[in-house]
């Protein structure tokens, strides 16, 4: 059941590390696009600022300045407004009203930015970022593959499994700062492997409470593979 829970965390995780994933990548490839088209194309106005607001509401600072140019499209000039998150320094040196050199794509005026802090994305972030996704996608897999096999194990002990007697031979509860969980070890032989003696430990709240080192309770193993084993009656 320990099994069968990990992959009900693992499954939501996976998604979540995925859709950071690709919301992370088209992020940076729209930015790595309006790079690209700025720097082949880019034609420079003079734009005035109409809007400077500081967002900190995050655990990062954000500077927006929205500012408003003026470009030539098919021979016509026509007034365009936009949005730009730029650095702390640039924004200090900008004011309400104030002139700003704005830099846009001669083919579409609505891909601009502001000059001054218009660079190459950052590929430390990317790199950053990326090792932390993958990290996180490995260990989504890997509780996905533990979760998987616990409940491939789980059905075949239901389906195909047969039952005989255990013995509780060890039982302790480990504790953290938020929870306690419970575990009891036990050990127990199968007919056609005569004597030879088999052990294995479940968390089992239930177990725990109820069974005392010494006691015999109902055991359901895999008679092909005896190591996969679970207690009856104790799930939790």
């Amino acid at each position: 059941m320990g099994g069968l829970s990990i992959l009900l965390f693992a499954i939501p995780w996976t998604l979540c590390i995925l859709l950071g994933f690709f919301v992370f990548g088209f992020h940076f490839l729209n930015e790595f696009i309006t790079y690209t088209r700025l720097n082949n194309e880019g034609m420079t106005a003079q734009g005035t600022v109409t809007n400077m607001v500081v967002d900190d509401s995050d655990d990062s600072t954000v500077y927006n300045v929205s500012y408003r140019f003026t470009a030539s499209v098919n021979g016509d000039r026509t007034n365009f407004e936009s949005t730009d998150s730029i650095s702390e320094s640039v924004y200090n040196k900008l004011e309400m009203g104030g002139n700003v050199d704005v830099i846009y794509a001669k083919s579409d005026p609505k891909t601009s930015a502001i000059k001054a802090d218009w660079s190459l994305p950052d590929l430390r972030a990317l790199a950053f970022v990326s090792i932390f996704e993958l990290i996180g996608l490995a260990l989504g897999f890997w509780m996905l593959k533990i979760g998987a096999t616990a409940g491939s194990n789980y059905l075949k002990l239901r389906s195909k499994g047969e039952e005989t007697q255990a013995t509780i031979f060890d039982a302790w509860e480990e504790s953290s700062s938020d929870s306690t969980s419970y575990y009891v070890a036990y050990a127990y032989q199968i007919p056609q492997f005569g004597k030879q003696i088999f052990t294995n430990a479940e968390q089992s709240m239930q177990a725990y409470k109820k069974l005392n080192i010494g006691d015999r309770a109902p055991l359901r193993y895999l008679p092909d593979d005896p190591k996969i084993a679970k207690l009856v009656g104790f799930n939790w």
